[in-house]
């Protein structure tokens, strides 16, 4: 595995319950997976993997910030923030997001960068909100 990978993934085992590690390595390791990455001092701080399609959950167009992780010895600095920035100026009209209940912090701030929330997923324990942001408003249907 290079170094790009090895860091990125120890980040994302440290931010991601061990239930979500599965899906957070395949999406890493996928052809179609997008990855931005912030550094410091040649070390890589955080990521987003950002995926390409809307088909499996019947959304426009875009890009589903599928993991987004700062190391924790650099979280509270904005860089979070950065990244999002950096990651809506890229020529895409709409961004989504899965956020879970137990992550009020993500949530806020993904508030702050104007995503809504546009559906509850799951249970109260076990779920969490599906959140966007769009450059135009967008009036399809969620099924």
């Amino acid at each position: 595995m290079d170094t790009y990978r090895r860091r990125v993934r120890e980040i994302g085992m440290n931010a991601f319950h061990k239930d979500v590690w599965p899906s957070f390595v395949s999406v890493l390791h996928e052809a179609n997976t997008l990855s931005c990455v912030m550094k410091h001092d040649d070390t890589i701080v955080g990521f987003a993997l950002l995926s390409y399609g809307a088909e499996r959950i019947n959304l426009p167009q875009g890009l589903e910030i599928a993991f987004l992780a700062i190391d924790e010895n650099y979280q509270g600095e904005g860089l979070g923030t950065a990244l999002l920035q950096y990651i809506k100026t890229l020529k895409y009209q709409h961004f989504w997001l899965y956020v879970s209940y137990s992550n009020p912090d993500a949530q806020r701030l993904y508030e702050r960068h104007g995503f809504k929330i546009w559906r509850r997923m799951g249970t109260k324990e076990g779920g969490g909100y599906l959140m966007g942001y769009s450059r135009n408003p967008w009036t399809g249907r969620l099924r």
